[in-house]
């Protein structure tokens, strides 16, 4: 019985109730294949458990940055299969010139991504569930947002000093925003590639210099709290 008891206040805490079914299941098959059978939950036991490892990277807490383009591309072989960041991921650094090496991320908790070369986002294209902190700053080479077109919100969404945006295209499935901080883009014309946004539970639209108009948030239908100054056109 000594594999049937593998530690198992550990497995179940890992995997809950399927892994404590499996003990019993262990402790009741018929003698004759009961040998067999816990060797084939051995393996399986340490299957999940190289998965579960895998999948989540970075914990709570934690926080790592890349500062360079190897680094980023380096992501997937140095956090091999993580999809998951409970802690904070910094990308800071004007060697770096694409995402790409991010692309297997799914949830991610505080990303921030400041003073790099990047064109736009792509390589966070499979990021569709809500972001905690989003911050997008001091990206002077910053066209757009395409690489974000599956997220669908965000609850705090800071966007300042990117000297080259225009819009927020590339944002075409974002519904939702807790607060919505846009300042110091100086050639922002307007809030276009919003299209779907509906909810902002606060607004602040703060010294974009070029700012025209709110064209793009003509479906939004719940705004809280909305402060708006220094915005010269």
């Amino acid at each position: 019985m000594q594999l049937c008891v593998l530690n198992l206040d550990y497995f179940v805490f890992q995997f809950g109730i399927n892994c404590k079914m499996i003990y019993y299941l262990c402790n009741i098959i018929t003698t004759k294949l009961k040998k067999l059978f816990r060797i084939f939950l051995f393996f399986m036991m340490i299957t999940c458990t190289t998965k579960l490892q895998a999948s989540t990277c970075i914990p709570t807490g934690t926080t790592v940055t890349l500062t360079r383009q190897s680094e980023v591309d380096s992501f997937p072989i140095n956090y091999p299969g993580c999809d998951t960041i409970e802690g904070d991921l910094i990308i800071s650094g004007n060697d770096i010139v694409n995402l790409n090496g991010l692309i297997n991320l799914i949830n991610v908790k505080f990303l921030s991504i400041d003073n790099t070369s990047i064109l736009n986002l792509v390589g966070l294209n499979n990021i569709i569930n809500n972001i905690d902190i989003l911050v997008i700053s001091e990206n002077q080479k910053l066209l757009n947002f395409n690489g974000l077109n599956n997220l669908d919100s965000i609850s705090r969404f800071i966007v300042s000093n990117n000297d080259k945006i225009i819009d927020l295209k590339g944002l075409t499935s974002l519904k939702k925003i807790g607060s919505f901080e846009l300042s110091q883009n100086d050639k922002i014309q307007d809030f276009s590639g919003l299209d779907a946004i509906n909810f902002i539970w606060s607004l602040d639209v703060l010294n974009n210099s070029s700012l025209i108009n709110f064209k793009g948030l003509e479906n939004l239908s719940y705004l809280n709290n909305f402060t708006i100054d220094g915005n010269n056109s």
